[in-house]
């Protein structure tokens, strides 16, 4: 979602004109700025690194936490069964397992990327790769923690307070779709120049391609979550 890479990718669609200078003069002019900036974004990366680390880190522990405390609790040990969990096999706790599951598994990928980013020993642009990968998939991660909250709720709450449920479900998807707001405001800003230059029917395609891309990268665990509970529910 950086500002400057559509900003490039923009001029890209429309062909626009780039300019030339010898290599000589550019490398006379900005050799000394491009090394200032490469300290800075060092720096700027490892204080990145360090604020994330934190919010990753407590998605991590509350999805580790929620999946051995589970809604409903574990039927007693003198029942058949017991000690399993009391809501098994009910579809919306397929989805929560897989839910909580992804949680888990992406934020520990996201500190993984973290702590890779951190390393001084690697070159930056190894660390910065690590860095992006980390923040998709610490972003991810909140997706699939808001989906485990969710579902959560909806399973202790559905028999006794079935519109509080719904309203659970469908306030929790907010947060995400704040956080993708951004990216919508800035592809609405490029819309206007690109209509003048490209017309109207390729910007509609380019602008709507883009966003529904990027709703699919951010919500493809949820699609995944259900799709799973559904193939579970079916095979009982």
């Amino acid at each position: 979602q950086i500002s400057e890479a559509k900003i490039h990718f923009a001029l890209t669609v429309v062909n626009a004109r780039s300019g030339g200078s010898r290599r000589d003069h550019f490398e006379e002019n900005y050799t000394r700025q491009l090394k200032y900036d490469e300290t800075e974004q060092l720096e700027k990366l490892k204080e990145s690194t360090q604020t994330l680390c934190i919010g990753v880190a407590l998605i991590a522990t509350a999805t580790f936490t929620v999946t051995f405390a589970l809604p409903g609790g574990y039927k007693a040990d003198e029942h058949i069964n017991g000690g399993t969990p009391t809501l098994a096999g009910r579809y919306a706790f397929d989805a929560f397992i897989i839910a909580s599951t992804f949680s888990f598994v992406l934020s520990v990928m996201a500190m993984v990327g973290l702590m890779y980013s951190g390393y001084s020993i690697l070159n930056p642009q190894t660390r910065r790769i690590y860095l992006i990968a980390a923040l998709y998939f610490g972003s991810t991660s909140g997706t699939c923690f808001l989906a485990t909250f969710a579902l959560g709720l909806y399973m202790v709450l559905a028999r006794v307070a079935h519109k509080s449920a719904i309203a659970i479900c469908v306030i929790s998807p907010l947060a995400v779709i704040c956080k993708q707001m951004d990216l919508w405001l800035k592809w609405a800003v490029l819309a206007q120049p690109l209509c003048t230059r490209i017309g109207l029917t390729r910007t509609l395609v380019m602008v709507t391609t883009r966003i529904l891309f990027s709703l699919l990268m951010e919500f493809w665990p949820i699609i995944v979550i259900f799709v799973w509970a559904t193939y579970t529910s079916n095979q009982f």
